[in-house]
């Protein structure tokens, strides 16, 4: 065994303490993203956190984790939203964290297990770079001092940006990345169970959590496995060839959605964008420098990191070129995603996000190498540990530290559940709800994704404007309905929308949309809000079905199934539902025929079901295969 690998905590137990006291401080900082009051309790409360997308991730992961108990699948049909859409890995390709905080805890409410997953995640960042360093052969104290500096940049600007985003998949992809690294150096130079086991680890979770990031590092890891294989014997070879296909086999049953459902992403209005040329996604040296940070601190970080690629260069070239080679393939990832919009759509252009903790690993393998000379190097790292205790229970010291952590912005305002009670009092579930969506990204924009839980209304719009899915082509949005600018709409037009959609309530937040619709005849203002915004909540008077050709009542309409009773077909034995049609969606009894009633507008036709007469019961479900 390498002397690196020959003495680590197992041979020093004592550090572990100091592991201990780290965690204890990263433990403080993660509350702080609930409060400095009570922030323990408001972790634990049933208000949702409200930043970016992670409204949209904890709808989407009630329905996959409530689908997974039903039928071991996490995909499932929403008839809620969009006239129904399928809730799939694809959209929304972020919901796996949300899905894996919630799956554990059946009793707590949802959004409480979220937060908590939450905590839990950014507590696990100082174990993630003591195991990373530990694989990257740094003593006790290199890895306990690249735990606090991991700990340091899990609170930087950059990794605040992915949180307020709602992006938890590609913070948790990342600390999948720092396992798969560590594993993949330490299996490399002292092949052993514990390295084989970090590594399929980590490539067991980035499949499930980010299967992108996952395909990003398998040309890492082939040419790597390459540059090693000569060194190596059979059962090597054997083990380094099952990583790939032990991290792939428990993810088979949802990453064969990933792959059948990647159509949704892009709507059919839009053109895919090209690729951009080779000169413009290399770019210039000058768009490289942003990636390493703009003040002195991230600068001096850089300059200590590549004193530490020095030091690693004098053990032996392999580690050297994998940090090398991950830096660089984060770059022109990270590069791709600014010049491609697709690849920015999958959250590619934050990948230099990993730069920052491989400058903290090379960092700590060199003030680790100087620690590892000096007799009082526990107490060095004793001190350093103390140092972010206080900054994550020091109160008020924190500011004084140069450590803040903004809270998190949780639960709805005053207005917002203004509007969620106006909802609940002023309509029913026998028609929907059109939703006005704009370009404005003020705090808590997504927040009317948890619409359907808060008030089990059906809706058109809400979930994501930037959905890219052909679902959304009903909805409202940026002086637009379905696609057409509202002055070329004609009064009979739109009774034909509304009636298409079952629409009995439109919710405004722009002038021009408000002009249209108190054009409309039949319609009523029913409540004023203030969201960032006017917002206008109006009622259109008319006769509320879903049933568009036939005769049927709807007892039940729900991820779970949607049940029919009374079912009486037209003239032609067909009954057309106000439903978008799935081919996955299946009749029973099987007197009943599913077929579709394609729209001349709407790119996903409507449900029908075609049947020899009348029928008292009929239930549709999602059949996955």
């Amino acid at each position: 065994m390498l002397d690196g690998y020959a003495s680590g905590f197992r041979q020093h137990p004592a550090w572990l303490v100091l592991v201990a006291t780290i965690l204890f401080g990263q433990a403080g900082l993660a509350l702080q993203l609930f409060g400095t009051v009570g922030p323990w309790s408001a972790c634990l409360d049933s208000r949702p956190i409200m930043n970016g997308r992670h409204p949209l991730h904890l709808y989407h992961g009630v329905l996959g984790v409530n689908t997974f108990r039903e039928r071991a699948a996490t995909t499932c049909y929403d008839p809620a939203v969009q006239a129904g859409y399928p809730k799939t890995p694809i959209f929304d390709n972020g919901v796996r964290p949300a899905e894996l905080f919630l799956v554990w805890d059946r009793s707590a409410p949802p959004a409480a297990a979220y937060k908590l997953g939450v905590f839990i995640s950014f507590l696990c960042v100082p174990l993630v770079f003591v195991l990373a360093a530990r694989g990257f052969g740094l003593s006790c104290a290199g890895a306990c001092l690249a735990a606090i500096g991991g700990c340091l940049i899990s609170w930087s600007v950059g990794v605040r940006a992915i949180l307020d985003a709602g992006q938890m998949d590609l913070l948790l992809a990342g600390m999948a990345v720092m396992l798969f690294l560590g594993g993949l150096v330490r299996y490399t130079l002292d092949a052993g169970l514990t390295a084989w086991f970090l590594l399929t680890s980590a490539t067991v979770f980035g499949w499930m959590i980010h299967p992108v990031v996952c395909l990003g590092m398998l040309p890492l890891f082939a040419v790597f496995y390459i540059i090693a294989a000569p060194r190596h014997g059979l059962s090597w070879h054997l083990g380094m060839i099952a990583v790939p296909l032990i991290g792939i086999a428990p993810n088979v049953w949802w990453l064969r959605d990933w792959v059948k459902f990647c159509w949704l992403k892009q709507a059919s209005p839009e053109p895919i964008p090209p690729l951009p040329t080779l000169a413009y996604w290399l770019g210039t040296p000058k768009d490289y420098a942003t990636y390493f940070g703009s003040d002195l601190l991230s600068w001096a970080l850089l300059g200590v990191a590549i004193l530490g690629l020095g030091a690693s260069l004098q053990k032996g070239t392999f580690r050297a070129i994998v940090i090398l080679a991950l830096a660089i393939l984060a770059l022109l990832l990270a590069r791709l995603g600014e010049t491609w919009t697709i690849a920015r759509s999958i959250g590619l252009n934050q990948s230099a996000q990993i730069l920052p903790a491989l400058q903290v690993l090379l960092a700590a393998q060199f003030f680790g190498r100087l620690l590892d000379t000096a007799k009082a190097k526990g107490i060095v790292v004793f001190f350093a540990s103390l140092a972010l205790v206080a900054c994550g229970w020091g109160g008020d010291m924190n500011e004084s530290l140069g450590v803040n952590v903004p809270p998190l912005k949780l639960g709805l305002s005053v207005q917002q559940q203004a509007i969620v009670d106006a909802i609940r009092t002023n309509t029913t579930p026998t028609a929907r709800i059109l939703i006005e969506e704009t370009e404005a990204r003020p705090p808590g924009w997504n927040w009317t994704a948890l619409l359907p839980m808060l008030t089990e209304r059906n809706y058109l719009g809400g979930l994501d404007p930037e959905s890219g899915i052909e679902h959304s082509y009903c909805n409202l949005r940026n002086g637009k309905l379905a696609g057409r600018a509202f002055d070329s709409w004609t009064a009979s037009e739109l009774q034909v929308y509304v009636r298409r959609y079952n629409v009995g309530w439109v919710l405004c937040r722009t002038p021009a949309a408000r002009a249209m619709w108190t054009a409309y005849s039949d319609i009523e203002e029913v409540a004023r809000f203030h969201d960032h915004g006017e917002v206008v909540l109006y009622v259109i008077h008319r006769k509320h079905s879903y049933v568009l050709a036939g005769s049927a009542t709807i007892e039940r309409a729900d991820a779970s199934k949607i049940v029919l009773t009374d079912l009486v077909p037209n003239d032609a034995g067909e009954v057309i539902l106000s439903y978008h049609a799935q081919n996955e969606l299946q009749a029973v009894p099987l007197i009943v025929r599913m077929s579709t009633s394609p729209d001349p507008h709407d790119p996903i036709p409507f449900i029908k079901l075609i049947m020899p007469g009348p029928v008292s019961r009929v239930t549709l479900t999602w059949e996955h295969p």
